[in-house]
């Protein structure tokens, strides 16, 4: 059996604000977790045949599911830019040194507000890194808008030195209709 395709199938299913990621992302402690939990959600459906529902068995291997759940979002929580890496230029791995090509970093903040580490990509040009952020940014807001207290979820793109280039930033704010109150008193 392919625990891995199982587990990204009903990963998918389950986590359904991460299926973009569970589907497109090359990680390799992703890969683990969905064989993990194909794994475990396979046991759990044979137990459940043979022993019912309510068993005490059933009940422990849905325990399990759920902490792979857990493990799985925050896994995905932390690698903010889930596209990027495929349609960058180059990804810098910082133990291959890349190539030529002028070097960005991207410096996140999320929907709940977790900040990553700058992540460093090679585009042509900084118009290109900006570009590219924009694109990331969308697909950030798609993933969730931002939670309370929180209520922007931002890229910023530094160059070479660390320098900031560009922040861009999504905004969420609430604005009540005052002219309700006013059309009431007439």
């Amino acid at each position: 059996m392919d625990f891995e395709t199982i587990g990204r199938s009903r990963l998918m299913t389950q986590l359904p604000a991460y299926r973009r990621q569970i589907e497109r992302l090359p990680i390799p402690a992703l890969k683990d977790l969905l064989q993990v939990y194909g794994f475990t959600a396979t046991q759990r459906d044979q137990v459940r045949a043979v022993e019912g529902r309510n068993s005490r068995h059933v009940a422990e291997l849905e325990s399990d599911c759920a902490r792979i759940e857990v493990d799985v979002i925050r896994l995905l929580t932390n690698v903010v830019m889930p596209l990027v890496l495929t349609r960058a230029r180059h990804w810098v791995d910082a133990t291959t040194g890349g190539s030529h090509l002028p070097r960005f970093y991207f410096r996140t903040t999320d929907q709940e507000g977790f900040s990553a580490e700058d992540r460093a990509f090679e585009f042509a040009d900084e118009q290109a890194a900006i570009n590219e952020a924009k694109v990331t940014l969308a697909e950030m807001a798609a993933d969730g808008l931002p939670q309370d207290p929180i209520s922007l979820i931002s890229i910023q793109v530094l160059d070479e030195e660390h320098v900031l280039v560009v922040e861009l930033r999504l905004v969420l704010e609430m604005l009540p209709n005052t002219a309700r109150g006013i059309r009431a008193d007439r």
